[in-house]
């Protein structure tokens, strides 16, 4: 049977550099492609028919994958990867097009991060969200790219499963209760909220700076909350304060 792969041993080889370049979001964007490592993760894009190539350094690895398979040395896996923990084997991913979609798709509960920074964070919150049953996540544009290694890597694939887009305007926002989380005693307590629709949209800020004004007066279906801390503490983590606030709700909407 005829060997599916290719063989490329030089760091500076056309394509190997042409992948490098898909580190950087301006590449990704414009080549609709993306680098992931590891073999968790990339086992989460191959069920979701995202990658295209991968790179590997055992020829015998993925032998049932019918895409492109790359042989490589350490020296170009190295390169490629963003950490240590790649076992050595990388992949090219194609990015969907959900993330610049009209904001027309209707789902029941979603999630909006407005301004979020670190990678990290957003990773986390993707892959709580997908955890605990949300259809989706908006992000307003100035919130961490995310197809980030860190967010990918965070969301431990999770990222593949759940639609993400970018906000575009609030006007698709009128058809759910909003739920704004603040650092702000004076906004109704989490555990104070006993019921709530099930088209319900939950908003998270900026981690230094909360949420922008602009969410505040949408319409009348928009609350603010927060969760009460003890120990002169004033605020979780934001990826935190997602994770009990999604749990909650998860509680309240099937009561």
């Amino acid at each position: 049977m005829e060997n599916n792969f290719k063989k490329i041993n030089s760091i500076t080889n056309d394509k190997i550099t042409y992948f490098y370049k898909l580190k950087n979001k301006k590449y990704i964007l414009k080549n609709k492609l993306f680098l992931i490592e590891g073999k968790n993760i990339i086992s989460e894009a191959i069920k979701k028919d995202l990658v295209s190539t991968i790179l590997i350094i055992n020829q015998n690895d993925y032998s049932d994958f019918k895409g492109e398979k790359i042989i490589v040395n350490q020296k170009i896996i190295d390169k490629l990867s963003f950490n240590k923990n790649s076992n050595n084997v990388i992949a090219i991913c194609k990015l969907e097009d959900n993330l610049f979609l009209d904001n027309d798709l209707l789902f029941n509960k979603i999630i909006i991060l407005d301004k979020i920074q670190d990678p990290k964070n957003l990773g986390s919150i993707v892959r709580t969200a997908y955890g605990l049953g949300f259809e989706a996540i908006y992000l307003t544009d100035q919130t961490v790219f995310p197809y980030n290694h860190y967010v990918i890597s965070s969301s431990q694939g999770a990222i593949f499963s759940l639609p993400i887009f970018y906000l575009k305007n609030f006007n698709f926002l009128k058809n759910y209760q909003k739920y704004l989380f603040v650092i702000d005693k004076k906004a109704t307590k989490l555990s104070e909220i006993k019921k709530s629709d099930e088209k319900i949209a939950l908003i998270f800020g900026n981690e230094g700076k909360g949420i922008s004004s602009d969410f505040f007066n949408i319409d009348q279906k928009t609350i603010k909350t927060y969760i009460p801390l003890v120990n002169n503490f004033d605020s979780f983590n934001v990826s935190i304060a997602a994770a009990i606030a999604l749990y909650y709700f998860q509680i309240i909407i099937k009561k």
